[in-house]
């Protein structure tokens, strides 16, 4: 893990950035939720679909980082009804898989996350993740989202 990129913490505002991570591998999610947390993000965990969208109800995060093969609510279909909710939708998604067109051939992923009814994820990362890249998408994520408020708030003034 890249210390000098850890101890940069200026990304986040007042109060800590909530990440959501829904995945249902359990050592994995330790580790997301490390590598988060040790870059002053405050984390939430769901272990498949269902969980997070219930989650996502209670506590409106400000990133979610998305498996997509899970049982119960695939991430497939949660990806789809968070962006088709008009409360919801705007919030950036992260995808970080396992699955490649070789190990789940059926799936056609590129219709499902890229559908132009859709807007597409954030960001799109094979496990294993390299957790200084992940880091960084993450906080060009929480910096673009603050340039947004300024300039709102610009414009109101």
């Amino acid at each position: 893990m890249d210390k000098d990129l850890l101890k940069d913490k200026d990304c986040t505002t007042e109060r800590n950035v909530k990440i959501l991570i829904i995945e249902d591998d359990p050592e994995f999610s330790y580790y997301l939720k490390i590598i988060f947390e040790e870059s002053g993000f405050d984390t939430i965990l769901a272990s498949d679909g269902s969980i997070g969208f219930q989650l996502v109800k209670s506590y409106m995060p400000d990133i979610i980082t998305l498996d997509l093969i899970m049982p119960n609510k695939t991430g497939i279909k949660f990806f789809s009804e968070i962006r088709k909710n008009n409360k919801f939708c705007s919030i950036p998604i992260i995808i970080i898989t396992s699955y490649t067109s070789n190990t789940y051939p059926m799936i056609d992923l590129k219709k499902a996350l890229y559908s132009k009814a859709l807007t597409p994820p954030d960001g799109y990362f094979e496990k294993p993740v390299e957790s200084s890249k992940l880091i960084s998408v993450i906080r060009n994520i929480v910096a673009l989202k603050k340039h947004r408020v300024r300039s709102l708030e610009e414009s109101i003034v």
